[in-house]
């Protein structure tokens, strides 16, 4: 009988150890969340790449040569060097364009929220905690910012300062707060009351503290939401600006300035406005489909299935 027994336990720990393999779980968190393993995938190519541009780039991004221009993907020059998505109109490798291009739709997308967020995290802590004259001049002046469309608000406001990275992230930094207000606000003004922060009052603690060590971190995961879907919409405004040519300079490379100079050329040549417009697609879909899942997974109110 004893015999019949260890041979069934060792069968369950063959199987017990197969199903706790590295493949066998990496197949389980596909069928489960793919959308969120194909954001992190995404997301963690498009930032190796900006990181190491000056390595990886097989050109240089900035050289012209007019002998070369709107040569199609796959091609290479008479020394045999690969231009593996073709060149531009200007000759120069729009491979090597793209992977730098990506410092510059990062940087923008990323420091623009981070600008937006903070500021919009401290006004909607004040505005929706002390409420009174002071949310009524915070809530009054994003009203007024809100009653003028945003791109005709960007144009103006770089007419006026002059195209640059540092302008476009001013400008969207300081214009985005609104959002994230109205959201910290309403937050804050449904827990002003709650028990744990009456309780906190009456043992003494002052209005920052409360604000800052009880309040705060209810508010993260809204906050957070927000900012994933930001952050894909200000990549696109950068890349709208600069198709505009109110973006950054025509020398440094960047996704909106690439279409913008190969518009002109697309029934000649595809290429220059294709592999733009697929970086686009693919960062974009990437940043939002991981935004909706950091929104199922922060919501408490939506159902959702353990990894």
């Amino acid at each position: 009988m004893t015999d019949n027994v260890a041979p069934r336990e060792k069968n369950n720990t063959s199987h017990i150890r197969g199903g706790l393999s590295p493949k066998r779980l990496l197949i389980l968190l596909f069928r489960l969340r793919p959308k969120i393993i194909f954001s992190l995938l995404t997301m963690a190519c498009i930032f190796f790449f900006a990181l190491t541009a000056q390595w990886v780039s097989p050109h240089d991004p900035i050289k012209v040569n007019v002998r070369y221009r709107l040569q199609p993907p796959m091609w290479k020059d008479p020394q045999g060097n690969l231009y593996l998505l073709g060149t531009d109109p200007l000759g120069r490798d729009i491979a090597s364009r793209l992977i730098y291009g990506s410092r510059i739709s990062l940087m923008v997308g990323l420091t623009s929220v981070l600008i937006g967020g903070l500021l919009g995290l401290a006004l909607g802590l004040f505005s929706g905690y002390y409420g009174g004259r002071l949310d009524d001049i915070i809530m009054r002046v994003g009203d007024i910012q809100l009653a003028f469309p945003n791109i005709l608000l960007y144009v103006a406001v770089l007419a006026v300062l002059g195209g640059s990275v540092l302008n476009i992230i001013i400008v969207l930094g300081f214009t985005g707060w609104i959002q994230y207000a109205r959201v910290i606000r309403g937050q804050v003004m449904s827990l002003r009351e709650a028990e744990f922060v009456l309780a906190a009052r009456t043992l003494g603690a002052s209005n920052l503290v409360i604000m800052t060590r009880h309040i705060l971190w209810h508010t993260v995961s809204p906050l957070i939401v927000i900012a994933s879907f930001a952050v894909a919409n200000n990549i696109l405004i950068e890349s709208s600006l600069s198709f505009l040519g109110l973006g950054v300079p025509p020398a440094i490379p960047s996704w909106g300035m690439i279409l913008a100079e190969g518009r002109e050329y697309i029934r000649q040549a595809w290429w220059p406005v294709t592999f733009p417009g697929l970086a686009f697609v693919v960062t974009i879909l990437s940043i939002n489909l991981l935004g909706d899942a950091l929104r199922d997974y922060l919501d408490p109110r939506l159902q959702r299935t353990p990894l």
